[in-house]
């Protein structure tokens, strides 16, 4: 299950191959959910492309390098 506030790696819903990191700012009872960029004046996101299926989520970020 996908929690507001977590940070997770999905399929771009209009360029299939890309991938994008991405926080999730609302998650629906369907698994759906709206994601938004921590830096708004770069990249798209759900405001852009609306509501992000499930199926498009790869996974959660878990952790950051340096």
């Amino acid at each position: 299950k996908i929690f507001p506030g977590e940070i997770v790696v999905c399929r771009h819903t209009h360029k299939p191959k890309v991938r994008i990191i991405k926080r999730v700012s609302e998650a629906f009872y369907d698994g759906s959910c709206y994601v938004l960029s921590d830096n708004a004046s770069e990249g798209t996101d759900s405001r852009s492309f609306g509501v992000l299926d499930r199926g498009l989520i790869l996974g959660r970020v878990t952790s950051r390098l340096i």
